[in-house]
């Protein structure tokens, strides 16, 4: 036998070993290698058996046939009984006897490549048997909440029994509200209430001011769940889905942007969604849209016409709009009360208005 490969092959079942040990407590360990013995030692009689009886005579006649023994596990079986079932002697004289059998039944007194890469392949799936539950779980991704009063406390998420959620809790830290948009959920809904409008010019604005009418109409402000600790109000923290936010006709501040940018993707219409700070300190999640920057001189007549064609009084308007060339953004607040009514959110600190009539944000957290 080569005597560098054999400590090679030696060598690396140390190495699996210690690494079984890192990865779960001794006990644990043993337990998961005697499991590994037992299921390679019935494996191993398989193939052995399989691999005999499909060999050819030939190959067989030449001392090449595999043993089908199962040595690991008649060794540990032999350990075993001595341990638990020799009365005689000490306990110390029952450990060695146990190693002398198992030694012999192993054959480990003339030790061979055989029996090193039976070894291995026992660490090795005890190894495997130890990875799933020593593995880190996946976790959610930050994200302070945006509501218009401070951030809520969360609690443990509440899942439907289908395959599509309706409500989420809010982990505490950062969350991309990305993530919970989607479009194929309202599409039916967004294509709709737009078809009427043309794709250029100023469709899109026309489309997204359409939608936002739908939900403004639709879609009431509710804060989210609340519980009592102690006599006391505690607020939820929860994310409903698009299409449960219509279903239910009600929603916070984040269910109503996440359902507004859900419509906005649908029919193709840029969107992002800002998570900002008040001067007083509270949070709030809005939308904005974009057009094409080539129609910005249309926009303020564009929405006059269509905020006249509507039955809903908005009260006077007041136009902002963020030229980051070549779009325009444009806020599609549905808590406000137009598009794009910045003016409201001046009046609430969310924005801040300049001495040269332009605007900014007192804090902007995230964009999404």
């Amino acid at each position: 036998m080569n005597q560098v490969a054999y400590w090679v092959v030696a060598a690396f079942a140390v190495l699996q070993l210690f690494t079984g040990l890192s990865m779960k407590g001794f006990w644990a360990w043993v337990l998961r290698f005697v499991l590994a013995v037992v299921l390679w030692s019935a494996a191993w009689f398989v193939i052995a058996k399989l691999h005999n009886l499909l060999w050819s005579e030939t190959w067989l006649a030449g001392n090449f046939a595999w043993t089908q023994g199962v040595e690991i596990l008649s060794g540990l079986t032999q350990w075993v009984s001595v341990l638990w079932h020799d009365s005689s002697g000490s306990f110390i004289e029952k450990i060695t006897t146990a190693f002398q059998q198992a030694h012999q039944a192993i054959n480990w007194h003339s030790p061979d490549l055989g029996d090193l890469g039976h070894l291995n392949m026992v660490l090795f799936i005890a190894i495997c048997l130890s990875t799933d539950d020593a593995s880190p779980q996946a976790q959610t991704q930050p994200a302070a909440k945006a509501q218009t009063h401070a951030p809520k406390q969360s609690h443990p998420s509440e899942q439907t029994a289908g395959s599509e959620w309706q409500h989420q809790t809010i982990p505490s830290g950062p969350v991309n509200y990305r993530d919970h948009v989607d479009p194929y959920s309202v599409r039916s809904l967004a294509v709709s209430l737009v078809s009427g409008f043309p794709e250029h010019g100023t469709g899109p604005l026309l489309r997204a001011a359409t939608l936002f009418e739908y939900v403004k109409n639709n879609v009431t402000y509710v804060p989210d769940p609340i519980r009592m600790e102690s006599q006391k109000m505690v607020q939820g923290d929860l994310i409903t889905a698009p299409a449960e936010t219509l279903r239910i006709r009600g929603g916070d501040c984040d269910d109503q942007a996440i359902l507004m940018a859900s419509l906005l993707s649908a029919v193709g219409i840029a969107n992002r969604m800002h998570l900002v700070k008040s001067q007083d300190g509270g949070w709030h999640l809005l939308t904005e849209f974009a057009v094409d920057a080539r129609i910005q001189d249309e926009i303020v007549p564009t929405l006059d016409r269509f905020y006249a064609s509507i039955d809903r009084e908005t009260g006077s308007r007041g136009y902002w709009f963020f030229n980051e060339d070549p779009l325009v953004w444009l806020l599609a607040d549905t808590t406000r009360n137009y598009v794009p009514d910045y003016a409201e959110l001046i009046q609430s600190g969310f924005m801040v208005k300049n001495p040269d009539n332009s605007i900014h944000w007192h804090h902007l957290d995230s964009t999404y």
